[in-house]
Order: C-alpha cells, then sequence, then structure tokens
C-alpha cells in the first residue's frame, strides 16, 4: 500500500532502469500509470500484481533520481484514444525491428495499436561475434571470434580453417554463455585447427538463437504444454501461417497444426522462446539438387547416401553439406530442431528498447514515442 505516484517510481525503474534517455523514462511513466490504472481494483484486495502479468514493481531499490525525475515531470498524464477512454497501454522489452498487429499475437484488434518499425537493435550493440566451427572431433558448435585466427587456408570445399587462440577454450552449442541450459560441449586450445561454417553475433533480446533441441525433448514439452497427442516421433516443425509483422500464427508439427489459446501461446509451448518472430531451422530436413535441376526431399523414407570416387558411403549419423553460395550446413538423421529470432515478449504496442533507440538517435520526446507505437491517441491529465 502506497502513493500512486511513488509506486510508478519502482516500475519505471524496474521495466527500463536508471541510465536511459530521459524522454524514454518518461514515456515508460505514461505508460505505466495508464496501464495501472485501467486495471482498476483487478484483486479486490489489490489493484495490480507486482510481477510482469501486469507491471513489475520491486521495491525501492529499483528507484533513482532520474527515474523519478521522469515520472514527477508527467505527473498525471495518461493516454486517451479518439474516444476519450483510457487505452490499455501494451509495451514489451524489444519488437525485434518491428511492432507487432493485437491480431497476430491474442487473436483481437486494438485500434489503438499499429505494427510499425522499431529501432531495436540497442542490446546487440556492444556484444561480441562468435563463430560456428567444425572441430576435429566431428563435433560443431560455437566459439567466440576472441578465441580464434584465421589461417589464411581453405578446406577443399572452400571453408576457411581457423586456428583456436588460448587455452582450455569452450565451444558450446549456441553462442551465449549460459551453463545451465548451454553448458560446454569441447574444449579446444591455442593452435587447434577448426574448420569457419558461418559466424554470428552473440544471441541477445534483439537478435537470438536457440540450442539445437532433439526430437523427443521438444516433442514431450509440445505435447504438455499444448496438451496434444503428435503421432510418432517429431520430424518436421514448420511455421504454416505468419501475421503481418511475421510472427508466428500458426505452426505444424509433422504437418497437423498445433492447437494453442492464441498464437502468442507457441512462446511457451516451443520451450519458451523470446517472441514468435522467428524461423526453424531442422536438421533432418533437406533438399538436395541433383543433375538436371531435380530435387529429392528429405525425410523421404529412404536413407540418403554420398558416393565417392571408390565407394558408397552411406550416411550413418550426421553429415556437413555445402549449400550453393551460403556456406555449409549440418544436417542429421535423427531430428534437431533450432529457433532463430529476434525480439523479447509479445511485441504488442511500445517497444522499450525501440524507446530508447528513437529518444538517443532520433531525438523524440516521450510524447513523440508513444503517439509513434499508438494510434489516434491524446496525453493529457488525467490524474492528481
Amino acid at each position: 500500500r502506497l502513493p500512486f505516484e511513488h509506486y510508478l517510481y519502482s516500475v519505471v525503474g524496474g521495466e527500463m532502469g536508471t541510465g536511459w534517455p530521459l524522454e524514454a523514462l518518461k514515456a515508460q511513466a505514461v505508460s505505466a500509470r495508464t496501464f495501472a490504472l485501467v486495471q482498476g481494483m483487478k484483486y479486490d484486495i489489490a489493484h495490480v500484481s507486482d510481477t510482469t502479468y501486469e507491471q513489475s514493481y520491486q521495491g525501492v531499490g529499483k528507484e533513482a533520481d532520474d527515474v523519478i525525475a521522469a515520472v514527477d515531470a508527467t505527473k498525471g498524464e495518461v493516454i486517451f484514444d479518439q474516444n476519450g477512454q483510457l487505452i490499455t497501454p501494451f509495451y514489451s522489452s524489444n519488437a525485434g525491428g518491428m511492432t507487432a498487429d493485437a491480431s497476430e499475437v491474442w487473436d483481437s484488434e486494438l485500434d489503438y495499436v499499429k505494427s510499425v518499425p522499431s529501432p531495436d537493435d540497442g542490446p546487440q550493440q556492444t556484444l561480441l561475434m562468435w563463430d560456428r566451427v567444425l572441430l576435429p572431433s566431428g563435433k560443431i558448435g560455437y566459439i567466440r571470434t576472441d578465441f580464434t585466427e584465421e589461417t589464411g587456408e581453405v578446406t577443399d570445399g572452400g571453408l576457411k580453417v581457423l586456428k583456436a587462440v588460448g587455452t582450455n577454450v569452450n565451444v558450446r552449442p549456441a553462442p551465449f554463455v549460459n551453463n545451465t541450459i548451454n553448458g560446454p560441449i569441447a574444449q579446444v586450445n591455442d593452435g587447434d585447427r577448426l574448420v569457419l561454417l558461418e559466424t554470428r553475433i552473440e544471441s541477445n533480446n534483439y537478435q537470438w538463437i536457440t540450442i539445437p533441441y532433439r526430437s523427443d525433448v521438444l516433442k514431450s514439452v509440445i505435447e504438455s504444454r499444448a496438451g496434444i497427442t503428435i503421432d510418432g516421433p517429431l520430424m518436421t516443425l514448420e511455421v504454416s501461417q505468419r501475421g503481418p509483422s511475421a510472427r508466428v500464427t500458426e505452426m505444424k508439427a509433422n504437418g497437423e497444426t498445433i492447437e494453442v489459446s492464441s498464437p502468442d501461446a507457441y512462446r511457451s509451448v516451443l520451450n519458451n522462446l523470446k517472441s514468435t518472430r522467428f524461423e526453424v531451422e531442422e536438421s533432418a530436413r533437406f533438399t538436395v539438387l541433383g543433375a538436371e535441376g531435380v530435387t529429392r526431399e528429405w525425410p523421404s523414407g529412404e536413407d540418403p547416401y554420398v558416393i565417392s570416387a571408390d565407394e558408397q558411403v552411406v550416411f550413418d549419423d550426421k553429415m556437413l553439406v555445402l549449400n550453393p553460395g551460403n556456406g555449409a550446413r549440418l544436417i542429421t538423421r535423427e531430428p534437431t530442431f533450432t529457433f532463430i529470432g529476434t525480439g523479447f515478449g509479445h511485441g504488442v504496442g511500445m517497444s522499450q528498447w525501440g524507446a530508447r533507440g528513437l529518444a538517443e538517435f532520433m531525438e523524440y520526446d516521450y510524447k513523440q514515442i508513444l503517439q509513434y507505437y499508438y494510434n489516434n491517441i491524446t496525453i493529457q491529465k488525467g490524474t492528481e
């Protein structure tokens, strides 16, 4: 129980944080104030919860001078729609370059929400790049580029050969450090030879990639969280529909639609993805281009194989193949699924990182930021 404006000191501090541009903090203050008022006495004994189900409230530890200044400078200001009603100003951490239309997230329309480009790349501005490499052992994983050097050599297939720099350097399934979900699969030492497959920026809240999920693991998660049964092993997982901002609105597993309560639920169903703005990379699903443009697709019920100069080599467990003009790709007998996407959160309404970008690089004030992310609104004092 505390004064309303004092409550906002911590909400804005927790949702954005000290050190952000003052105009972005002001935009967050007006949004948070409006959002809290719209909830009313939602829980009979309380207006809102203290979690991101409504708005994060973490006490005085999140208060700071610039955050307090932003709340005080906008005291009482809220957002109204064109009919004079308070809007519910949804916001999320990062829209991944494009905010969402409400219809592609919750199957509903909001007149005051529009899908717009959003300058959201702030989280990756200071991050390092990671090389995806083939190790002498045959394992494939990611290593930070500050632990590799080019040798000037290339493989017969034209791929660059690197050498490791350092001792006991970890190689991980995905380009980020998290020993719980992305622990090392190998270590390399100074001088070890590595074949470069691709280079990616470290996974972050703007641009991210998951670890490769085994078919049986992902099938279990999907069945449990969606309340469905997938016939047989999970062999294919595809995006079958997208919304205006390219967010996923329908997924199919083994050709059958995964039914969910709303499209945004795919984030949870697919093992807690950061957003629904993603692609799926399937290791056991591929197309081979043959002579005279003839193609064959796998899985097809037959085992693929390669023929060398003197013998037929059967595809055993995994194989590295060259994509024309696009580097190399790992294909496997047992399916794995990797999600590659942008953004963090539902993406509807204001992007917090986008607000920061508009304030820092476009010199938008807080009203311009809010008017950029919400349609046909007015901002005026509605509380004291």
